[in-house]
């Protein structure tokens, strides 16, 4: 409620209003009670929608509310939200965004360990295989040329013989570098195993680190109405109460208006 001017049709919208809601208000005066005249221009339903409006232009140009707002997270906090419930808000989604970011990158790494293992027991299979057959090449080379030697000692033709182990010799070479390319392919796989690990481990660290850097991230912004969403709901012209007093002082009749209610008061009876 803000005063009506008895000279003075303008009615200045920062002026402090009067406390007083709707349910403050009686419908009916009391008994014995007189009405300030209303000043003219405001006795036209014109001119109460105009000030309507014009109050309600007034609402969506002044207002605004500063909230807190996190930018990375699109957060803002509502208006009767203490700080210290918004700081927290934001730092347990900070929390769950930076756990889930891990638990993308865990997912990403993750099979390609696992292909890396399974290429390693493969390997480790073969690795077996290859040492089992050298184990018999060396076995046979060694009998060959045994049998070798002792047709030479004999003075047997051993052309054929010494062939033979020739290619034993060369089966047992060629089951030796089997064996040594599939240890060179396991070293490989788990050094891939270890450069992953080492990567991932990195970039956790990153994610962990800029996301608790985001923790201070708060700034303020100004939240202002859109004109659509200005509702006055309710408008009209209210009388407040006024003692009159009358009296004599030397002589003098006098009167005298004095607030029957709390808050600033006017010179006038009329409030809008």
């Amino acid at each position: 409620m803000l005063p009506v001017q008895e000279n003075d049709a303008f009615i200045d919208w920062k002026m402090a209003s009067i406390p007083a809601t709707v349910d403050d208000l009686d419908e009916r005066p009391a008994q014995g009670a007189r009405f300030a005249p209303l000043h003219k221009a405001f006795n036209s339903v014109t001119r109460l929608r105009s000030l309507e409006r014009d109050f309600a232009d007034y609402v969506y140009r002044e207002s605004a509310l500063d909230l807190a707002y996190h930018p990375a997270l699109k957060l803002t906090a509502r208006p009767d939200e203490a700080a210290s419930h918004f700081r927290r808000r934001c730092y347990d989604m900070i929390q769950k965004k930076r756990d889930e970011e891990i638990h993308k990158l865990e997912r990403t790494v993750q099979p390609k360990v696992e292909r890396l293992e399974a290429r390693i027991r493969r390997e480790e299979r073969e690795l077996e295989q290859d040492e089992l057959e050298f184990r018999d090449r060396k076995r046979e080379e060694l009998i060959s040329a045994g049998e070798s030697v002792f047709n030479l000692l004999r003075g047997r033709r051993h052309s054929r013989a010494l062939s033979i182990a020739s290619r034993k010799r060369r089966m047992t070479r060629q089951s030796k570098a089997e064996i040594q390319e599939s240890l060179d392919a396991i070293d490989d796989l788990e050094a891939q195993i270890d450069a992953l690990l080492d990567e991932a481990e990195r970039e956790q660290a990153d994610i962990q680190q800029r996301w608790a850097a985001m923790t201070d991230d708060i700034e303020t912004i100004q939240v202002r109405p859109r004109k659509s969403d200005v509702f006055v709901e309710t408008w009209g012209v209210v009388w407040l109460p006024y003692w009159e007093l009358i009296y004599q002082e030397r002589g003098d009749i006098k009167r005298l208006s004095l607030p029957a209610f709390g808050g600033p008061a006017s010179s006038g009876g009329g409030e809008s």
